[in-house]
């Protein structure tokens, strides 16, 4: 890995670190291009949605750090390591009709991220988090808003997108299985991002969380998911980077990034280094 687009940082409230910390790291382990990007400001209009934006707003800077804190530390960070190319960007959920939220946002940074953790319930009016148990019904609600982010065109790397993997119930009610909703959701998203041109990333954070056991009593890391990933190199079109979704300046340099390499590796995807 030369590049890392997957940086988070204090401001996000659940990490740790400043710019310059990280930059140490990956210029110890010979990262070439370092990218930040913490969780974005969210949208100040969410009223509706409470739930998810009280836990997001708690996690996710505001646009006063964003503008005299963060882009000043990194600044910082940039100066100290001119060896290095580190460019500002944010990580950011997709919510619908909130384009001058995403402009505001590009405003200030290079690119954006697009993480997407939560899924918008037309049946309720409300955003169901992906950390919680859902079935297909929510899974296709999820790659609905990946896609119309992806479409948006303010994105340039779709994170973790195998992240449904976490805690999806099949509908034979099995816990963790990849079945033929899993395999359409994959190719919808892979042949979205193909078609704009969006970057795909094999993201290493999970593994930090360890493994966990699934309906058939075998041990998995809840991604990357090596059914997605196969599928994924059917695409000679598809731009792959891996991300180490740092929360802690470790997280560049330890042992977790060689892991998602050699599982990289051995599926045969080709990885970009941009």
């Amino acid at each position: 890995m030369k590049s890392n687009y997957h940086t988070h940082t204090y401001l996000c409230k659940h990490a740790i670190g400043k710019p310059i910390e990280y930059a140490y790291e990956a210029n110890k382990v010979g990262i070439e291009t370092l990218g930040f990007s913490c969780h974005a400001p969210v949208p100040v209009d969410y009223h509706k949605f409470e739930g998810h934006m009280a836990r997001s707003a708690s996690n996710n800077m505001t646009f006063e750090e964003l503008e005299f804190v963060y882009l000043k530390e990194i600044d910082e960070a940039r100066k100290a390591f001119k060896n290095m190319k580190i460019i500002n960007g944010l990580e950011t959920e997709f919510y619908v009709n909130q384009d001058e939220h995403y402009k505001k946002l590009l405003s200030y940074v290079d690119y954006l991220v697009l993480g997407q953790h939560v899924c918008y319930d037309p049946t309720s009016d409300t955003y169901k988090d992906l950390f919680e148990t859902f079935d297909n019904r929510f899974l296709k609600y999820y790659v609905h808003d990946v896609i119309k982010g992806i479409e948006s065109g303010y994105f340039k790397i779709l994170a973790h997108p195998d992240l449904y993997m976490n805690s999806y119930v099949s509908k034979n009610g099995n816990f963790g299985e990849f079945d033929e909703d899993c395999e359409k959701a994959a190719r919808m998203i892979i042949e979205k991002c193909i078609e704009n041109n969006v970057i795909i990333e094999l993201n290493a954070g999970a593994l930090r969380k360890g493994k966990q056991v699934i309906f058939n009593g075998e041990e998995l890391y809840r991604f990357p998911r090596v059914e997605f990933w196969k599928i994924a190199k059917e695409y000679d079109k598809l731009e792959i980077v891996i991300g180490a979704d740092a929360h802690n300046p470790l997280h560049i340099s330890n042992e977790f990034v060689p892991i998602v390499e050699e599982f990289a590796k051995k599926i045969g995807l080709n990885i970009k280094n941009i």
